[in-house]
């Protein structure tokens, strides 16, 4: 969601300095159709019907993902341990030290963890030549990549590129479901919270938006489809890495005690609700306000069947079973499982909340929400018909999120987006 298409010219004015955003904001036209809601874009990604492209609403280029997305920071830094070992565990290739991160958004979130990567790198050789490269989709807001490396946002994560020499950075728009790099030319492969999405739109549900809420029934498609995914995901990094290197996944799963995303088993003590769980479920609530827009007739049934995320939050069975067959591709790739652990991270937004941070309800029911529009604005933008105008198709979405909103600031300590990840680390042998 960028509303407005600049000119080339007026892009190339943005990409200069930080400055210009506030010029290019108000040479920017309003009320026109955003890249992500145009025809082209909506071409672009037939596969998904454009129901997981970003929603990135402010100025091109100002960090506006990374900026209401913060509970992610602390979701890449929990894997520090880890990426730090792999690095230990190294031989230092002869050439430069190649980092990918996939799925890597406008590429803030993972910045702190690409510094201290680099930093341990130029630790053991200050003249280890390294290149970083962030891959995403062609509809990625790639000028907020390109602004946060090169540090030109104001109070954006601290760049590595203005601290080291001899350090690079190169930018892939191919699908992480395809081989994006050279057989052999990567070092350090990590991805967060990014393969969760489906290759596919998995087609209509009848009984939720989320395959986490669904008939049993109506999900066997969709964990089929994953299953795939998954496969196919991991077989592709084997291949882009060189002997001896490491792949780091991040992803949202469902945990042993059937916790995912924004769904966490609430806990007690002394009849008080404790941090790191909700008694209200973000996605249960999706469903219920869309569920009430059609029996309004804000939408059609249609319009709410067609509404379906196209991701899913795998359990330890399911991430560990490439792994396990020994005649999987994965395994014939030479790929094999190093760790795999799930972790809850608290939502940052209700913790402030609990400690008493956050004192107006309304402020921080305004505050809270759009973490969890970021990544879900397509998808129900997509699932309504194209015979309603974009300003029509818009606003419904917006009333979605404002009647959250509301629904939050009633009880604010029982609401939150509380991130349950798979941590996975494995080596190509």
């Amino acid at each position: 969601y960028t509303p407005g298409e600049e000119s080339s010219m007026l892009r190339n004015v943005v990409s200069l300095v930080p400055q210009t955003l506030r010029a290019a904001r108000a040479l920017q036209p309003r009320g026109r159709r955003s890249f992500h809601q145009s025809k082209f874009a909506m071409d672009l990604h037939a596969h998904t019907k454009g129901a997981h492209d970003a929603y990135t609403p402010g100025e091109k280029g100002d960090g506006y993902y990374s900026q209401n997305t913060r509970g992610c920071y602390e979701v890449v830094m929990n894997a520090k341990k880890e990426i730090m070992s792999c690095l230990q565990s190294q031989t230092a290739p002869s050439g430069s030290y190649n980092i990918a991160d996939f799925g890597c958004a406008d590429a803030g979130t993972s910045m702190p963890m690409v510094y201290d990567i680099v930093k341990e790198l130029k630790s053991r050789n200050p003249n280890q030549e390294i290149c970083v490269h962030y891959e995403d989709q062609v509809t990625n807001d790639w000028l907020s990549v390109f602004n946060h490396t090169q540090g030109l946002i104001a109070g954006g994560p601290k760049p590595y590129l203005k601290d080291f020499s001899k350090v690079f950075v190169q930018a892939s728009a191919t699908s992480f479901f395809e081989q994006c790099f050279p057989s052999g030319s990567i070092n350090l492969s990590m991805s967060f919270t990014a393969m969760h999405w489906l290759s596919d739109h998995p087609g209509k549900l009848k009984t939720a938006l989320h395959h986490t809420l669904a008939d049993k029934n109506e999900v066997q498609k969709i964990s089929a489809m994953a299953a795939k995914d998954w496969e196919r995901i991991l077989t592709h990094r084997a291949n882009e890495l060189s002997s001896g290197s490491y792949v780091v996944i991040v992803n949202f799963a469902t945990d042993e005690k059937g916790q995912f995303l924004g769904h966490t088993v609430p806990s007690y003590s002394e009849g008080k609700i404790e941090p790191g769980a909700c008694r209200e479920s973000m996605h249960g609530w999706f469903n219920k306000i869309w569920a009430e827009f059609r029996d309004k007739g804000k939408i059609s049934q249609e319009e709410y069947e067609n509404c379906v995320f196209p991701n899913y939050y795998r359990t330890k069975e399911e991430t560990l079973a490439p792994f396990q067959d020994p005649n999987s591709a994965v395994s014939k790739a030479g790929l094999k499982l190093v760790s795999a652990d799930c972790r809850v991270v608290p939502c940052l937004y209700r913790a402030k909340w609990l400690s008493g941070e956050s004192k107006d309800a309304k402020a921080h029911a305004k505050e809270y929400v759009p973490t969890t529009r970021t990544w879900s604005n397509a998808t129900f933008y997509s699932a309504l018909d194209s015979s309603r105008s974009v300003a029509e198709r818009e606003a419904i979405v917006d009333d979605l999120f404002l009647r959250y909103e509301e629904e939050v600031a009633k009880c604010p300590e029982h609401h939150g987006m509380d991130y349950v990840h798979m941590y996975v680390v494995a080596k190509k042998m």
